[in-house]
């Protein structure tokens, strides 16, 4: 029996030390990924490895997002969802529908139109994995509704040179304006 007291006296020492340096080691790698995402918040790019945490993982996507490089972002995005990080995941995804809308904008203001159209499906399919993830995202919800209604308010292509008539103008007219209700009031 003394000799048990004995070597428990001996161990306890040593597995509390353990216990100390893991709760070090884990401190120390917050610190690190703290400093990482303030880094990347600002102007300074910093790779992170695709199996950081999930917040470091949102702030490399955030940095390329803002520098229009949406292409470098989707395996970040693909690996969130993969972890079954959803929140994480859905806060990317609406940072990158923003951001093509952004190109949207950029492509209508070149009148390039069909650029303009394929980044803004995009955007809303993003919005809709949003809210399919939190139903009650009020910022996604506004954000798709403006995105369908850039769309819809596009100015219609040119009539074909081969058609014969144009078509007659509707009579009415307060049915044609963007964002009014359409049929009988």
């Amino acid at each position: 029996m003394r000799w048990l007291q004995g070597s428990l006296f001996t161990i306890l020492p040593v597995l509390l030390g353990l216990g100390l340096l893991a709760q070090a080691w884990q401190l120390g790698a917050k610190i690190h990924d703290n400093r990482t995402i303030e880094a990347l918040a600002g102007t300074e790019d910093r790779a992170v490895p695709l199996n950081a945490r999930g917040e470091v993982l949102l702030a490399r996507g955030r940095f390329l997002l803002f520098r229009d490089r949406i292409d470098e972002t989707i395996p970040i995005l693909d690996t969130l969802a993969r972890r079954g990080d959803a929140s994480t995941a859905s806060k990317l995804t609406f940072d990158m529908a923003n951001a093509r809308v952004r190109r949207a904008f950029a492509a209508i203001e070149r009148d390039d139109t069909d650029k303009a159209a394929a980044e803004i499906v995009l955007a809303r399919n993003g919005y809709r994995d949003v809210l399919r993830q939190d139903p009650g995202a009020w910022n996604a919800k506004q954000n798709l509704d403006v995105a369908s209604r850039l769309v819809r308010d596009f100015p219609k292509l040119a009539p074909n040179e081969d058609a014969e008539e144009p078509a007659p103008p509707s009579s009415d007219l307060w049915t044609e304006l963007p964002a009014q209700p359409r049929g009988l009031p």
